[in-house]
């Protein structure tokens, strides 16, 4: 019996040694080659746009602007219209009254031009004062009235003292420019008296 039971271990013993040598000594198989690289995919479509940022392109630079008139009192036309009707040796027009806040008879500069046949094809337009014929002069003046206004009158003459109805000169305009209006673009050291009425209408953007 005790033999019997030796045998019977021994069996087992083997049994399980066997078993442990077969799992540990079986060989690995070897790893199979790599496979052939597959073709790539379909590229997919771009993506959104995204949304500009806060700092966008420069804009173009934009034309020069024109000269402002901002300040500058200009007047229409006046019709000739003096206080005497008759013909006489000396004469006097108002063409305007102006307050303290429009005028400023120290530093501001008053241009007053006359026009002869002035809304037709063949006018003239004269600075005053202005001497007609070597014996009509047309002229100009500011007086205050005591308010604190200032008058602004044309005034005619003949140097000889003889009677005229001063009819040559039809029309009168004014342009008052204030002390050191600042124009842009065009210096301010121009004498406006030494300019033609033309280059004044320019120089301030004033309509005809």
């Amino acid at each position: 019996m005790k033999t019997m039971m030796m045998i019977t271990r021994r069996f087992f013993s083997m049994l399980f040694i066997t078993s442990l040598l077969i799992a540990c000594s079986a060989d690995d198989g070897d790893d199979g080659a790599i496979g052939p690289q597959g073709p790539q995919g379909e590229q997919g479509p771009p993506g959104a746009q995204g949304e500009p940022g806060e700092d966008g392109q420069d804009g173009e630079q934009g034309e020069q602007g024109e000269t402002g008139s901002a300040n500058v009192i200009y007047s229409d036309w006046i019709l000739a219209d003096y206080l005497n009707p008759n013909a006489v040796s000396t004469n006097v027009m108002g063409l305007a009254t102006l307050s303290e806040s429009e005028f400023d008879i120290v530093n501001d500069l008053v241009l007053v031009y006359a026009g002869n046949n002035i809304f037709s094809a063949s006018y003239e337009i004269f600075q005053l004062p202005y001497t007609h014929n070597g014996n009509l002069v047309f002229g100009f003046g500011i007086f205050g009235d005591g308010d604190g206004n200032s008058s602004l009158q044309v005034r005619v003459r003949t140097i000889d003292g003889s009677n005229s109805n001063f009819t040559f000169i039809d029309y009168y305009r004014y342009i008052i420019i204030p002390g050191g209006v600042p124009v842009s673009g065009k210096s301010s050291s121009l004498d406006y008296s030494k300019m033609t009425y033309e280059e004044i209408l320019d120089h301030f953007n004033i309509p005809e």
